[in-house]
């Protein structure tokens, strides 16, 4: 009898740490986070001529009136870019990764087979104008957070509405540390399929157990993982937030929206009827 009970209370410790480790920002939450709960156009309103990433996908999306997501990392010389990839080859046709290149540099390499080219954050906000909230996806595959702090220092100067989110908490932890009151977001997806180089970083990433290391105001998950146990915790138990990506269905779309989810989409404008 003694042995069970001593399991029990195993078994109860590490819930209750597990609970404790996953568990959101809980206190003080984001003041103005109703103002963020928009639908998100991924990497801009783009198709067509038009490329991901791109200032006029950007400027159709905040004239269109949806959010605008976009990914950011470092050029060589420390200027804050807007790209996805950690290479050029899928956008530009060149195998060169986007951290060797200084920022002028980027910013001439033509995106495709358009004249649009990779733009700098400062000219992707000015061209938001602050119109619509600006979800920023933060890169990187380490602890360093140089990227963060050359972002806050663009931030300041900006009024729009800014959320960040990454699959990273050290990023996510920064913000947390340094700029409290911008909301943040943890990337959630299947870290089998997408693993991360190491299974040991998979199984943490997977069960959310970085989570208090950035404490999220919101998670935004891939589609595929919206009934996984930890998505279905955080929802239930703290009634976070959920974004939920990439939507490029329709119908799919409607049916997050009834579930109170907002969306990060793709390929089809909501509301519009156009595929």
């Amino acid at each position: 009898m003694t042995a069970l009970y001593v399991i029990l209370g195993v078994l109860i410790a590490l819930a209750i740490t597990y609970l404790i480790l996953t568990a959101p920002r809980s206190r003080n939450r984001r003041a103005g986070m109703e103002k963020l709960r928009v639908d998100y156009a991924h990497r801009g309103l783009w198709g067509g001529d038009i490329p991901e990433n791109s200032i006029p996908a950007f400027s159709a999306a905040a004239s269109a009136g949806y959010g605008v997501e976009l990914d950011v990392q470092l050029s060589a010389d420390r200027q804050v870019v807007v790209f996805h990839d950690y290479t050029l080859s899928r956008m530009c046709g060149e195998d060169t990764r986007v951290d060797s290149l200084g920022g002028a540099a980027l910013t001439w390499r033509r995106l495709g087979k358009t004249d649009y080219t990779i733009p700098l954050l400062d000219d992707a906000l000015t061209t938001v104008k602050g119109r619509v909230p600006v979800l920023i996806e933060l890169k990187g595959k380490n602890s360093s957070t140089e990227l963060c702090e050359a972002l806050s220092r663009i931030l300041g100067h900006y009024d729009g509405k800014v959320c960040v989110q990454s699959f990273n908490p050290y990023l996510l932890g920064w913000f947390k540390k340094n700029m409290p009151r911008v909301a943040r977001g943890l990337l959630y997806t299947d870290f089998k399929k997408n693993t991360s180089g190491s299974r040991k970083n998979d199984f943490i990433l997977g069960a959310m157990l970085t989570n208090f290391i950035a404490r999220p105001d919101f998670i935004a998950v891939d589609e595929d993982c919206l009934d996984s146990p930890p998505v279905k915790l955080m929802t239930w138990l703290h009634k976070t937030d959920v974004f939920v990506w990439t939507v490029r269905d329709p119908y799919k779309y409607a049916k997050y929206k009834s579930m109170g989810h907002n969306c990060i989409f793709e390929g089809f404008m909501p509301g519009s009827g156009d595929k």
